[in-house]
């Protein structure tokens, strides 16, 4: 009878599944397990209903019989993280379609045509629902440039609103109402007790 080293497979699966579904190349945005059902439902404040159907996201690993004998640890954890960043890459690329096609749904989009500047940044920020700590200052929701150029990009438009009076100005204008508008969801909200 040949040897099982079932202690090392099971080792190994369990390197398997951390490495697959811990989240070491996911974006830092919360999540929750959902571990019943076939869909995620909200319900907006407007009373409109939301239903969005699970997708199956998955990769695989094969390995031929001729790699199987000369195969080491570290190309095994090496093809592990390639899948894992694969369905990293996955599931963000569904997470940013439903997003587009929610924030389309709504009116929610700023159609830059390429040439991003401050004034979009105010619109788009305008169109967002900003929070504030304790202290009153803006918790921002966090930004995710599609490319290095984009990136550039909107670090020049910050540059900008910091340096430029006018910019400075309108940022702090809109902030102010921003804050308005958070404090009267504030002073709106029902307790439950």
């Amino acid at each position: 009878m040949l040897p099982n080293y079932q202690k090392t497979k099971d080792k190994l699966n369990k390197f398997y599944i951390e490495r697959m579904l811990g989240g070491k190349y996911d974006l830092p945005i919360q999540s929750k397990k959902l571990f019943e059902g076939d869909k995620s439902v909200m319900i907006r404040e407007n009373g409109e209903i939301d239903e969005t159907e699970f997708k199956q996201i998955g990769a695989t690993i094969s390995v031929s019989y001729e790699e199987y004998e000369n195969l080491t640890f570290p190309e095994i954890v090496e093809r592990i993280d390639e899948k894992a960043k694969e369905m990293s890459l996955k599931k963000t690329e569904f997470m940013f379609d439903k997003i587009n096609e929610a924030v389309s749904e709504i009116g929610n989009v700023v159609d830059c045509k390429n040439d991003f500047n401050v004034e979009h940044l105010l619109e788009l920020i305008d169109k967002m629902h900003i929070e504030f700590d304790e202290n009153g200052k803006p918790i921002f929701p966090i930004f995710i440039p599609g490319s290095k150029d984009v990136l550039e990009k909107f670090q020049i438009v910050l540059t900008q609103i910091d340096s430029v009076p006018k910019y400075k100005k309108a940022m702090k204008d809109l902030l102010e109402k921003k804050k308005l508008q958070y404090n009267d969801r504030e002073n709106n909200r029902k307790l439950v007790g």
